[in-house]
C-alpha cells in the first residue's frame, strides 16, 4: 500500500492548503482597507436604526482628505526597482 508524503493529498496528489497565519487585513497589508472602514462607518451611521449624520460626515470627510492626501502622491505603481534605484520590472497599470 503507497503511503502519500505529508502535506500531499492523497486522492489528487495535489499540496493540502494550510490555513493562513492571520485571519482578516490590517492596514498595513491593505491599505484600501482603511477606506473601506470609513466608508461602511460611513454608511452604517446613515442607517435608519443608528441615524447619526454626524459621524457620516465626519467620515466623509475623512474619506475626502485621504483621497486630498493620495492624490498628491507619487504612489509609484507599476515599477519594481532594484537596490539602486533603476527600474528592474515594468507592469502596464490602466489609467
Amino acid at each position: 500500500m503507497p503511503t502519500a508524503a505529508a502535506g500531499v493529498n492523497q486522492r489528487r496528489g495535489v499540496p493540502r492548503a494550510r490555513a493562513p497565519a492571520i485571519i482578516g487585513s490590517t492596514v498595513e497589508q491593505d491599505p484600501k482597507y482603511a477606506l473601506r472602514l470609513v466608508v461602511d462607518i460611513g454608511i452604517k451611521a446613515l442607517s435608519p436604526a443608528i441615524n447619526d449624520p454626524t459621524t457620516a460626515v465626519q467620515a466623509l470627510d475623512q474619506i475626502g482628505d485621504l483621497l486630498q492626501w493620495l492624490g498628491k502622491r507619487d504612489l509609484d505603481v507599476g515599477r519594481v526597482l532594484d537596490a539602486g534605484g533603476q527600474v528592474r520590472v515594468s507592469i502596464p497599470i490602466p489609467s
